[in-house]
Parts: structure tokens; C-alpha cells; sequence
């Protein structure tokens, strides 16, 4: 902003009508209103941005509450995105045994933890060190009753 202010005071000192202008108080007063405006400007283009990327978050949250395949249900992480935690939820038919697979998005093969849940709503969370590095990953639950899964997004 500072370079924009130099050019304007560069322009109004080439302008001859600004000469006769009676003191040096105009001009602090017109610089102060351009950086007064500026100001706002800028912030109004970063609360829309960032009321941008809440609305799409928010769609992408809420577009598809939870994946299912068979009797298993897989719902959404959360929070998702994350940053040090998140918590996955998934509900059985019957008591088995789970195999929870996360992948990058190159596909590798990046987290998997297995284990004997019981009938009914249980969870697993992951760490922030489970997962090495930022990134999106897909989330893949895998049981007797078939295989859900969902995109997660990590910070």
C-alpha cells in the first residue's frame, strides 16, 4: 500500500491545481481517507473469501453425513478438516472384527489399525503423528459386512 500512496503523492505533485491548495492538512487528510479506504477494501475481500471457503466447508460437510456399504455405516470425521485430532465414527450390525485403512492422495497406504468393536456405534481417533503430514486422505473401513470410506483433509 505504501508504493501506491508514493505514486498518488508523485501524481498530485505534478498536478498544478494542487499548488494552490492553502495548506499541507489537505493532503494528510486525503492520504489518511485512501489508506482509511484501502483498508476497508481489503478486508472486505478477506471476509469473503473467508465466508467463501466457510460456505464450501459447510457443503462439503454436510452433503454426505455418513458412507455405507452393506450394514456398515462410516460417518464423517470430525472435526474434518483437522489439526492435531479427529475422532471417526462408524456403526456395526454385530460385533467383529474392523480394519481401518488410511491412504494419501497418492494412494499409499499411510495409517491401519485393527480391532474387535462391538454392535452398535463405536469410534477411532487419529493423531495428528498417525498421519505424518498434511494433505487429503481417504479413509477406508474395512468389515465382514462390507467396506465404507471417506475423504478426510488434514491442516
Amino acid at each position: 500500500m505504501s508504493l501506491i500512496l508514493a505514486r498518488i503523492l508523485e501524481y498530485i505533485g505534478q498536478q498544478r491545481w494542487f499548488v494552490a491548495l492553502p495548506t499541507r492538512a489537505l493532503v494528510k487528510n486525503f492520504i489518511h481517507n485512501l489508506s482509511q479506504k484501502c483498508f476497508v477494501a481489503e478486508r472486505r475481500l478477506f471476509n469473503l473469501n473467508l465466508s467463501i471457503m466457510n460456505a464450501a466447508l459447510t457443503q462439503v460437510n454436510t452433503a454426505r453425513s455418513y458412507s455405507t456399504e452393506g450394514n456398515v455405516v462410516l460417518y464423517q470425521n470430525s472435526p474434518n478438516p483437522f489439526i492435531e485430532m479427529t475422532v471417526l465414527w462408524f456403526r456395526l450390525p454385530a460385533a467383529t472384527e474392523v480394519v481401518l485403512r488410511i491412504f494419501d492422495a497418492k494412494g499409499r497406504e499411510v495409517y491401519a489399525k485393527t480391532g474387535q468393536y462391538a454392535a452398535g456405534e463405536s469410534h477411532i481417533v487419529i493423531q495428528r503423528a498417525d498421519l505424518k503430514e498434511p494433505g487429503f486422505f481417504d479413509a477406508r473401513l474395512e468389515t465382514p459386512f462390507g467396506i465404507a470410506s471417506r475423504k478426510m483433509m488434514m491442516y
